[in-house]
């Protein structure tokens, strides 16, 4: 794909910035419908707060683009589809185990990870908005609802 788009870009048909910004612009209401679809369905069925629905809403769709944008970054460093595919696995996976989900505590060394891990941060807005966690609590560890 990025061959594609640079020999279009060399010979001056567009540029680059422009192929990103309407394929963005393109995924977009795709990436809105499909979960907003997806939230009206389950958010109710699940029997969660009905006054935090938009802000939970917006929280999941901020994530979405979220990942849609690494997709992209991804897609632009790569030449290789399936150099692109490997790396995106791995980073993904690598997300969500540094990401607070499977390591109660990480160590000591790995203790930043789960700053730059936009699939813990998405899931402490959700917990917020919610209302599982203390208005000043910060750390998933104290704010995990129990199942």
């Amino acid at each position: 794909m990025l061959t594609h788009c640079l020999s279009y870009s060399a010979s001056g048909w567009y540029r680059l910035s422009a192929y990103f910004m309407a394929r963005t612009l393109a995924d977009v209401p795709i990436d809105i419908v499909i979960p907003t679809a997806f939230e009206c369905i389950v958010y109710w069925m699940v029997g969660l707060r009905a006054t935090a629905f938009v802000q939970h809403l917006l929280s999941v769709l901020l994530v979405v683009l979220t990942s849609n944008s690494l997709g992209l970054l991804i897609s632009a460093l790569s030449n290789d589809l399936k150099q692109a595919q490997a790396f995106a696995s791995v980073l993904t996976l690598a997300l969500m185990l540094l990401g607070g989900f499977y390591l109660a505590v990480p160590a000591w060394a790995l203790s930043w990870s789960r700053w730059v891990s936009f699939i813990n941060q998405g899931y402490s807005l959700v917990v917020k908005v919610l209302g599982f966690a203390p208005a000043g609590d910060c750390a998933l560890s104290d704010a995990r609802p129990a199942v």
